[in-house]
């Protein structure tokens, strides 16, 4: 597992972040300073947009893609608005003990996800509206 962590500044008109040295399987993606919320880009699940975090509304502008080297962002106000400051977290699952993967909930009170081959230390979960792309 690889993890990036970094910041850029918006320039409102699209850019590419690279120098990863890994192709993301995920990338968290938040403004901070500025009231824009969390995004995150998940390329088993979410392979043409981008979900919001605690939200159900799609931001398919935000994160265009997850490239070999790093990811690039549009031109949206969401994740590149003129002159905000962003922070991001870029995980590769290759490589050891890190997956990135998905379940469907059942709507009860709890719900066993198995398989995974490893004892997580850590668990990121969100809800994805599947009826977005």
């Amino acid at each position: 597992m690889y993890i990036k962590i970094g910041s850029y500044v918006g320039n409102g008109t699209g850019q590419s972040l690279s120098g990863f040295g890994f192709a993301p399987s995920a990338v968290l993606l938040k403004q901070s300073n500025g009231g824009q919320r969390g995004l995150i880009e998940h390329v088993a699940i979410i392979s043409t947009g981008t979900q919001l975090i605690t939200t159900n509304s799609s931001a398919s502008d935000a994160i265009v893609s997850l490239d070999a080297d790093g990811f690039t962002v549009s031109t949206s106000a969401t994740c590149n608005a003129n002159g905000a400051h962003y922070d991001y977290v870029a995980i590769w699952e290759g490589g050891g003990n890190c997956r990135v993967d998905h379940y469907t909930g059942d709507a009860e009170a709890s719900l066993a996800v198995t398989g995974l081959g490893f004892q997580p230390d850590l668990v990121i979960a969100y809800q994805h509206d599947v009826s977005k792309p």
